[in-house]
């Protein structure tokens, strides 16, 4: 009788864990509903947060091309990123169009965003950013009404973050820049060249 009154105590108490597992989940996924998802397809305008945004162009660079821009990347003198063999690093290099369609002073928000490819992920490298961008150009730039700005936003990529078959075809992905997650994904959809 002492083991089936312990075997009912089990069941009950385990019964309840599922139960309260089950009625939370519940309770969870009710109050935060799956994200709604906004694409905006290669060329086209997205407003976010009151700021007009069009990708121009994407080129996926290579450490030479970027040293045009910034002649220190990558070398032993670059404050920032430690050298690496220049065939492991490549250089997303986002040119984007920020406007303010308003009539009053707009913020456009930029550090927000993601490069995505698939499972690789990264976000603007931000030193990179200020010296590639003309001088005072800012990821949370303050635009007059009817200004409209353009900006390059870099991503890294290091060979290491690529399994080698998809490092191989770094080209041929497809590329996105994911604005903002919850409660609406926004995704704005990359048009990559390469130029090797």
């Amino acid at each position: 009788m002492n083991k089936l009154l312990k075997r009912i105590i089990i069941a009950v108490v385990s019964l309840a864990l599922v139960c309260g597992y089950a009625f939370g989940f519940y309770k969870l996924n009710s109050r935060f509903p799956k994200a709604s998802i906004t694409e905006c397809p290669v060329g086209d305008t997205l407003n976010y947060r009151g700021a007009d945004l069009q990708i121009l162009s994407a080129e996926l660079a290579t450490v030479e091309e970027v040293r045009k821009l910034y002649p220190l990347f990558m070398s032993d003198e670059d404050p920032v990123m430690t050298p690496l063999p220049e065939d492991q690093v490549r250089v997303l290099l986002v040119s984007m169009e920020v406007s303010n369609p308003s009539d009053a002073e707009q913020v456009a928000t930029l550090y927000t965003s993601t490069a995505v490819s698939d499972s690789w992920s990264n976000g603007i490298h931000q030193f990179l950013f200020q010296e590639i961008n003309e001088e005072g150009a800012s990821l949370n730039a303050l635009l007059a009404p009817g200004e409209t700005r353009t900006v390059l936003l870099p991503y890294i990529m290091t060979e290491q973050q690529f399994k080698a078959n998809d490092w191989d075809n770094i080209e041929s992905r497809p590329y996105q820049l994911i604005l903002e997650t919850y409660p609406e994904k926004l995704i704005m959809d990359i048009s990559v060249s390469h130029t090797n």
